[in-house]
């Protein structure tokens, strides 16, 4: 393990639950902390047993959301003037906003969920619901399920490989992507089931 890397770990210790806490409200938000940089060697510390491996998971996806709701209350408040205007502060453009409150019109819930998983998307994405005045509980359920998705993820990555994490960095990205395109074309598969089956059934009845 590197000394960079030795001093993460030993921050996030020193952080706690609490401090991991924030740090996730802080990457669910318009500021992009990246979350493996904190869930990782907190998943590392769980196999240690410095940490809860499940109390991790739950504090850093409840974390996340905290930080959307932060984002789809700013949407939802101060509106889509505002954000047009200081948008470019922050790398939003106009033309990103029209293009994210169209994606999010059409696909709705599963905007919400599928975002979760895009870096640095996901956190100016959650803006959008709040603009279009998005149902509060179907925006929290859907970015909670997303973020205990990637957040899992992580931590496991930590639990397991915690101590390779030098040698798997550089990989990291293409086992996030190969991990995330199995479980979207999972739900993908069993939706297509469900549709499938449910034809069935109405053509045994008529």
């Amino acid at each position: 393990m590197s000394s960079i890397l030795n001093f993460i770990v030993n921050f996030v210790n020193e952080m706690g639950y609490i401090g991991l806490f924030f740090a996730m409200v802080l990457n669910g938000s318009i500021i992009p902390v990246p979350s493996e940089v904190f869930i990782t060697p907190a998943g590392y510390l769980a196999s240690k047993g410095s940490f809860d491996f499940f109390l991790v998971i739950f504090l850093g996806s409840f974390g996340s959301l905290c930080g959307a709701l932060i984002n789809y209350f700013l949407g939802y408040k101060i509106g889509r003037p505002f954000l047009i205007k200081y948008g470019k502060y922050f790398r939003i453009s106009e033309k990103s906003i029209e293009k994210g409150e169209l994606w999010f019109k059409k696909y709705g819930i599963y905007a919400i969920f599928f975002t979760r998983f895009v870096p640095t998307i996901r956190q100016f994405a959650t803006i959008i619901p709040g603009i279009l005045k998005m149902k509060l509980t179907i925006f929290s359920i859907f970015c909670f399920i997303g973020d205990v998705f990637i957040v899992s993820f992580l931590t496991l990555v930590g639990y397991f490989f915690g101590e390779y994490i030098d040698v798997i960095k550089p990989y990291l990205g293409e086992i996030y992507i190969a991990f995330f395109s199995l479980l979207a074309l999972s739900i993908v598969i069993y939706i297509f089931y469900i549709i499938f089956k449910r034809r069935r059934e109405k053509q045994k009845i008529t």
